[in-house]
């Protein structure tokens, strides 16, 4: 019995670091490799190649959980692909941006601009209609679309 007690308090404590997230922030950024998914598991946001063997990466939203294939319904970097993705991340920059950085030159790649806000968590989040959205959240918990 006690092997199935361990057992149980051990996935207990797993439970919380397996849940998927549907945000990205500053101090939760998008890493080379990861995705997010909208909050109902529609939609998935993260790196993908145009082929196979292409050297070519990307940002983009695509259909969660089909088997056959990935349908891209959108692209983020599509005139300006990531060759080397080494260190590669997407997150909310020092500007309150959302960006692509690469930590070996610190240059975004390409980044949207967030308007106006000038206080409160800035994050984005994929949303179950396969938008993706910039959001200010200030201490009371309301949350302000940005874009």
């Amino acid at each position: 019995m006690f092997p199935t007690t361990t057992l149980l308090i051990f996935l207990f404590l797993l439970l919380p670091c397996c849940t998927c997230r549907d945000t990205i922030t500053a101090v939760q950024p998008l890493e080379f490799g990861a995705s997010i998914l909208s909050k109902e598991n529609k939609f998935e946001l993260g790196f993908f190649q145009s082929s196979g063997n292409s050297v070519a990466w990307y940002v983009g939203i695509w259909y969660a959980n089909l088997i056959d294939e990935k349908t891209i319904v959108w692209v983020a970097n599509r005139d300006n692909p990531i060759n080397d993705t080494s260190n590669v991340f997407l997150t909310i920059d020092g500007h309150r941006n959302l960006a692509i950085g690469h930590n070996n030159t610190d240059q975004v790649l390409f980044n949207i601009s967030n308007g106006s806000a000038t206080y409160g968590t800035i994050l984005a989040r994929l949303l179950d209609t396969g938008n993706l959205v910039l959001v200010q959240e200030n201490d009371i918990n309301d949350e302000i679309l940005l874009w």
